[in-house]
């Protein structure tokens, strides 16, 4: 079975695809207002500010090298970066932005996005929950998208969906802490602990 590309007026929105830059991994923070980030949940975040894109230093793959299925090739795409409870803690989560999930991943695993010029026949391009892993704010760096069509559309559509998205990861955690990471899952805990190690 292949998955279809999504059409771009499924999103109700026009896409122009442009260059963006040079390719440095690049990432969307979400950050929940002040006081809307309680104990119950995504359910809270009615009124959420507009995810920012951002991207992650070298220094970080550097540290958590050793995960084979951590993205960590050059020219990663897009990162979605949400703030989710795991463990009994709040932290910040990067969600790559995958050019080519393959068409018998289970569509609760990913959120579908408008291809890339890199994705493949057959695959979907999408916030891929299953690689996401956690980050400091020490390894965000600013990034930016002004004059890309592409990635403009990318943040609309983000934007207008971050209910779900955030409600969607934080379901992958709490799976995760009931019965343990998914085949291709990347392992969270370690890289807790070694952020963790860092303080």
């Amino acid at each position: 079975t292949t998955c279809r590309k999504p059409r771009l007026s499924e999103y109700g929105l026009r896409v122009r695809l442009t260059s963006v830059g040079d390719g440095v991994p690049q990432g969307v923070e979400y950050r929940p207002p002040v006081g809307a980030c309680s104990d119950a949940g995504p359910a809270s975040y009615e009124g959420a500010q507009p995810m920012k894109i951002v991207s992650i230093s070298q220094d970080f793959f550097d540290l958590v090298e050793g995960d084979r299925e951590l993205m960590l090739k050059h020219n990663l795409p897009c990162i979605v970066v949400v703030r989710l409870r795991f463990r009994g803690k709040r932290r910040d989560f990067a969600v790559p932005l995958h050019s080519n999930i393959a068409p018998n991943v289970p569509k609760d695993q990913y959120f579908a996005l408008p291809p890339r010029p890199t994705t493949s026949p057959g695959c979907r391009h999408g916030i891929h929950y299953i690689k996401m892993f956690p980050i400091t704010k020490s390894y965000q760096r600013r990034f930016r998208t002004e004059g890309s069509a592409y990635y403009e559309t990318l943040q609309r559509i983000i934007d207008g969906n971050t209910k779900r998205i955030v409600s969607e990861c934080q379901a992958y955690l709490d799976r995760c802490e009931r019965e343990g990471r998914p085949r291709f899952a990347v392992d969270i805990d370690r890289i807790v602990g070694l952020l963790e190690g860092e303080k």
